[in-house]
């Protein structure tokens, strides 16, 4: 399932036959995180930022009650 988002300048143009509509980053993280049992995400600093999809993203996994596994630095 491909997740593209509303900016063309980062979408990574492939051929999938399940493809989404665009969304802003912080609705398609919603959806992701709707459609997915467990997380993992990568962010930038290993402390949580207030400004930061990444960590927005994984707030709300964890209030769904999502299993989250962080990649830190």
């Amino acid at each position: 399932m491909i997740h593209p988002p509303d900016d063309v300048r980062q979408r990574a143009f492939e051929i999938a036959a399940l493809n989404r509509a665009p969304q802003p980053d912080l609705d398609r993280n919603m959806v992701i995180v709707r459609e997915t049992s467990f997380l993992i995400a990568a962010p930038a600093m290993e402390i949580e930022q207030l400004r930061s999809g990444t960590w927005s993203t994984v707030r709300y996994a964890l209030r769904l009650g999502r299993p989250i596994h962080l990649l830190t630095p």
